[in-house]
């Protein structure tokens, strides 16, 4: 019962996958054409309207009660959120974002390509290989490379548009916005992808020796 349970999740992930895979590819040559050619056509007008996130404090200092004659005061530091401009952003931001873009697109097509061999591979029944830890090792630096890439392009837009914001009590910081979160998990992956590829030569030294 519990094989046979297995085999069926074993089976809808795959076909989850290549739905994702197919839908992905359809979703990055929409996304990439219009930010390429919808200015040019002139259906859509790229800018940096880009939701951003922003890292701010502010200057005002209010206060909180605390029952009825307690007053204290309070400051907003290290504040996060997001913002929107709309206006046209110059020809080589566009640029950079537009590359930024297709490597984030293209690491993400190819995680999910490389779990959909991983659980062919399972469905298989032959995931102990080699070329399965490679494809972990893919998918680690693949993870990590999306966040930084992401992060290095809301840095340049901060950067960009930083000197150019203007608020009476906010002070804009400018940061490089990533999720170490995924980073570690990217590392995590990793150290797993490395102890696969031990596993997988250990296996393999024993069957020689059989």
């Amino acid at each position: 019962m519990s094989k046979n349970l297995n085999n069926k999740l074993v089976a809808a992930a795959e076909i989850v996958l290549r739905v994702i895979w197919y839908l992905s590819i359809a979703g990055t040559i929409f996304f990439m054409g219009k930010m390429l050619l919808g200015p040019v056509l002139e259906i859509t007008e790229y800018t940096s309207g880009l939701i951003t996130p922003i890292e701010f404090s502010v200057n005002e200092q209010g206060t909180a009660t605390f029952d009825s004659d307690q007053t204290v005061p309070v400051q907003i530091n290290h504040a996060k959120g997001y913002f929107r401009i709309d206006r046209p952003i110059p020809t080589t931001l566009k640029v950079v974002f537009f590359l930024i873009n297709l490597v984030v697109s293209g690491l993400i097509l190819w995680v999910i390509y490389v779990l959909w061999k991983i659980v062919q591979s399972v469905k298989q029944k032959n995931p102990f290989i080699v070329l399965n830890g490679r494809r972990l090792r893919i998918i680690a630096f693949s993870m990590i490379g999306i966040e930084l890439s992401q992060g290095l392009a809301n840095l340049i837009k901060m950067l960009y548009l930083e000197p150019r914001l203007q608020f009476e009590t906010i002070i804009i910081q400018s940061k490089i916005h990533v999720s170490f979160h995924v980073i570690v998990a990217g590392l995590v992956i990793l150290v797993i992808a490395e102890a696969f590829r031990i596993g997988v030569e250990m296996k393999e030294e024993q069957e020689l020796t059989v």
